[in-house]
């Protein structure tokens, strides 16, 4: 049996921007935080962001969620 690995380094197998988009904006409108929580997702994502704790833990802060960021 062979074994095969596929890297996306440069995003070119998948538009990973696409999908953070439609997830942010379900995740926004579950929470509601209307489009302009969205979009500061997005924000968040494409400033590099590296770890999502930290992703929610802003997003937690900003828009005063009580939620946890784990459970987020």
């Amino acid at each position: 049996m062979q074994r095969l690995a596929l890297f996306d380094l440069d995003r070119t197998l998948i538009d990973l921007d696409a999908v953070f988009a439609v997830w942010a904006q379900e995740f926004a409108k579950a929470h509601g935080l209307g489009r302009r929580g969205a979009e500061y997702l997005i924000k968040l994502d494409r400033s590099g962001v590296p770890h999502r704790e930290l992703l929610f833990a802003k997003v937690r802060e900003r828009f005063g969620l009580r939620a946890p960021a784990e459970t987020l």
